[in-house]
């Protein structure tokens, strides 16, 4: 093929790209009036999807229209209906952060921290949305204390909790099994501190006695025996203490913790 037919060949392909881009369709950009009313009429009647659709197209190209705020609000719950929970935590956080004054700015934390805990995994995976649903909670506590939204709020944060310290008690049963000490008492110490209401608590004061026993620490594992003791008197963990010291070092023990 000579150059120039090459070159020739090249402008029609050229030609024939072009007129298939001009041919593509596009979407056309609706007035915001009629964006605004398609928009909250797919909303109304249940239909999130086109109205998450129609919501975004007016926040994306009439940013300064005054009914932003409201249109944010309600793209966030399109969203959350529709199970895109990544958008609407954003879509929420945004609206809060613009209008932390307005009048829905507590809802959008606490849908924020619904859309992040909709996705929270079970406890052996990341736990990283987990973290941000508390977080969004508390900035909703913390914030905005009369809203109605934050008892359930407090609430949800103490389940949400209960997870990271069973996330935490994983790691401190590994490294005890695998018999890596000190990481068995740094994780089993970090529990307790961190999440001192947790069901957990019990059980990693009782690894950490073993731990402290497993290296020959007397003391440490005295005094960690009898806080478990002490604190935990009813607990399964400290019936297999008293089970293990035998009777009557147990009754002993059992005098002491109930005077």
């Amino acid at each position: 093929m000579t150059s120039v037919a090459a070159a020739a060949g090249l402008l029609g392909c050229l030609a024939s790209f072009a007129a298939g881009c001009a041919s593509a369709p596009t979407l056309d950009v609706l007035p915001a009036d009629e964006e605004y009313t398609l928009g909250t009429a797919a909303y109304a009647e249940g239909d999130y999807g086109e109205a998450a659709e129609r919501l975004n197209r007016l926040v994306l190209n009439y940013p300064e229209d005054p009914r932003v705020p409201e249109v944010r609000y309600l793209l966030g719950q399109a969203n959350f209906r529709i199970q895109e929970y990544p958008s609407a935590a954003q879509d929420f956080e945004r609206f809060q952060g613009d209008f932390p004054n307005d009048s829905l700015a507590d809802d959008a934390l606490y849908w924020a921290g619904r859309a992040y805990e909709a996705q929270s995994l079970k406890p052996q995976l990341d736990q990283a949305d987990t973290r941000r649903a508390i977080s969004s909670y508390s900035d909703l506590v913390r914030q905005y204390s009369s809203s109605g939204h934050a008892a359930d709020a407090e609430a949800r944060t103490a389940a949400l909790r209960e997870r990271l310290a069973e996330k935490e008690m994983l790691n401190v049963r590994y490294y005890f099994k695998h018999e890596l000490w000190k990481a068995t008492e740094i994780y089993a110490r970090s529990l307790i501190e961190e999440y001192p209401q947790s069901a957990q608590v019990a059980a990693a004061y009782l690894i950490l006695l073993r731990t402290y026993e497993a290296q020959g620490k007397a003391e440490d594992a005295a005094r960690v025996r009898q806080v478990l003791l002490d604190q935990f008197p009813q607990s399964p963990e400290a019936e297999q203490v008293r089970q293990a010291l035998g009777p009557a070092e147990g009754v002993s023990l059992q005098a002491r913790t109930t005077r």
